[in-house]
């Protein structure tokens, strides 16, 4: 789909998706089962290369959603939570949408909040 997102607001997304990235490569290193939940998919979590490939794959294509599918995405997203699992959400920019939601997670990770870390050392 075609972004309809200022210049600005696509590099802060494009920059949150690359986030999310890292971590994923990073966690999966460290042996652990990693998974990823977006408004439109969700690949649950697992160990391996080619699990964590199949997530960055995913991550590599995509994209925002209009503001319409919001609500319903995260409706499903909500739904998908689970209590044995640590959930953390990438944020490109505050959203009162989700702040207000922010009790699901396990960590909430704004795009200004890691900028402001530089060293990339927030306490996961």
């Amino acid at each position: 789909a075609e972004s309809s997102l200022s210049p600005e607001l696509a590099e802060q997304f494009e920059e949150a998706v690359s986030l999310a990235a890292s971590l994923v490569h990073t966690f999966a290193q460290k042996g652990y089962g990693v998974g990823l939940s977006t408004l439109d998919r969700e690949i649950p979590p697992s160990q391996g290369i080619s699990h964590r490939n199949r997530i960055l794959h995913h991550l590599a294509l995509v994209d925002t959603l209009s503001s319409e599918s919001l609500p319903k995405g995260a409706d499903r997203l909500t739904g998908r939570f689970s209590q044995s699992h640590q959930l953390i959400l990438i944020l490109p920019w505050e959203d009162p949408f989700w702040k207000a939601r922010e009790a699901y997670f396990t960590k909430v990770i704004t795009l200004s909040q890691w900028r402001a870390s530089r060293t990339g050392e927030l306490a996961l």
